[in-house]
């Protein structure tokens, strides 16, 4: 189901802006996408295209539904973040 947002593309990213000054937001050192991202992200708002940015503050705002994850209290999310890290040899965790 669509969410329509309710600010402006800057207003959204502005309010994220905290994520990245606190170090919450991690890139990869290396990525096909990533030049054409960060080029974008380091442009914006003046830059030609910012969909990547809009999704990506969107995404950030996004709070699931309080039993979202009912059912999930068991399971091993340091465990499976370290596997995830050691099979895929990423540069950054992404939490």
């Amino acid at each position: 189901m669509p969410i329509k947002p309710q600010l402006n593309k800057r207003v959204r990213m502005a309010v994220q802006l905290e994520k990245f000054k606190s170090g919450t937001i991690l890139l990869p050192k290396q990525a096909p996408w990533l030049a054409e991202f960060e080029e974008e992200l380091f442009a914006f708002p003046h830059s030609r295209y910012d969909d990547q940015i809009d999704a990506l503050s969107q995404a950030l705002a996004y709070e699931p539904p309080k039993d979202a994850y009912a059912g999930y209290q068991n399971v091993d999310w340091q465990g499976l973040a370290t596997n995830w890290y050691l099979q895929t040899g990423a540069g950054t965790r992404p939490w």
